[in-house]
């Protein structure tokens, strides 16, 4: 009887929260201001912090990097396994391939307990920015000999969940790939690959792996899809369009106001190209996501342009921020 209680009072406390969250974001929205101050367009503060896992340089120990946007805190590490290559491409003149690369995996983490319901959302997410890696980086690099390559393993671990994990995660993997070295001058007996003896940071045993195309995300939220008012009126007269207005971009949306968005936008650029568009619907209210998206393209598209600027210089410099 007790456990019932408890259960009870847990479901309903977190209806509650949730309720109150929803309640309290949007009447900050309705306002014209965000709970936490920041513009529409601005991204929370963000740091790169290099090397947080320690390094053993007797061994392949794994290169990392912790993320921290705004609260969302997840840290990247890459390690490396051999397997076999896999063909990238094929001349339509031939049944032969063109090149051999190896692969990569991604593998997202919490560090503590998480529901089912975020598990599955660290499974979809997970082949989200593995498709991401694969697509836009150059992973010819990683072939061993014909037949054999190497694999990056890249791990995130989410430390803390404070609202945009897609653009926490992604940074964090590119980070820890971008300061990540390939082994090199494995010896071979008995048909095997060996490591040498000793693995170092030096040029000797390892070489950078090369990133010439440095990829990154902005997600957006989006609010005020939906016009209620007239949305029976819309579906008995089989016309959406009159149930839609303007909406509103939420740049690097908190967990708080996630619960109250109706959809949000994922840009990914590469380099200063706009690679792709990822739309996710809430609800009924993200069904006009994609329609009113398309006009404001070309702005959202700026606000994507100059978030990578500020990513790629975090990657690139020296000291990371």
């Amino acid at each position: 009887m007790h456990l019932y209680l408890y259960l009870y009072l847990c479901l309903y406390s977190f209806v509650f929260a949730s309720c109150f969250a929803k309640t309290h974001v949007k009447s900050f929205w309705q306002s014209n201001t965000r709970p936490d101050g920041r513009a529409w367009t601005q991204v929370r503060p963000t740091t790169v912090v290099p090397s947080v896992l320690r390094v053993d340089t007797a061994s392949l120990s794994p290169s990392s990097a912790l993320v921290r946007l705004g609260k969302t805190h997840v840290m990247g590490a890459v390690s490396w396994n051999i397997g076999q290559t896999t063909p990238s491409s094929q001349s339509p003149s031939s049944n032969s391939y063109c090149h051999e690369h190896g692969d990569l995996l991604v593998q997202i983490e919490s560090a503590g307990h998480y529901t089912n319901t975020a598990a599955a959302a660290y499974t979809s997410l997970q082949g989200y920015v593995q498709r991401i890696l694969t697509e836009t980086l150059d992973l010819t690099q990683l072939s061993i000999r014909p037949g054999m390559a190497w694999r990056a393993v890249v791990t995130c671990q989410v430390l803390t969940d404070a609202g945009n994990l897609t653009d926490a995660i992604i940074l964090a993997a590119v980070a820890a790939l971008h300061q990540s070295r390939i082994p090199i001058n494995l010896t071979e007996r008995h048909g095997k690959l060996f490591l040498p003896s000793s693995i170092s940071q030096s040029n000797s045993t390892t070489k950078p792996f090369q990133m010439l195309r440095i990829p990154s995300t902005l997600t957006i939220g989006v609010w005020n899809v939906w016009n209620p008012s007239v949305s029976e009126s819309a579906d008995n007269n089989n016309n959406s369009h009159n149930s839609l207005r303007q909406p509103q971009w939420i740049v690097d949306p908190t967990s708080d106001e996630e619960t109250a968005l109706d959809g949000k936008i994922t840009l990914l650029v590469v380099g200063d190209t706009l690679w792709g568009v990822e739309f996710v619907a809430v609800g009924r209210g993200g069904t006009g996501i994609s329609q009113f998206a398309m006009p404001h393209l070309t702005w959202l598209q700026s606000l994507a342009v100059e978030r990578a600027k500020e990513v790629q210089a975090l990657i690139l410099s020296d000291e990371y921020c």
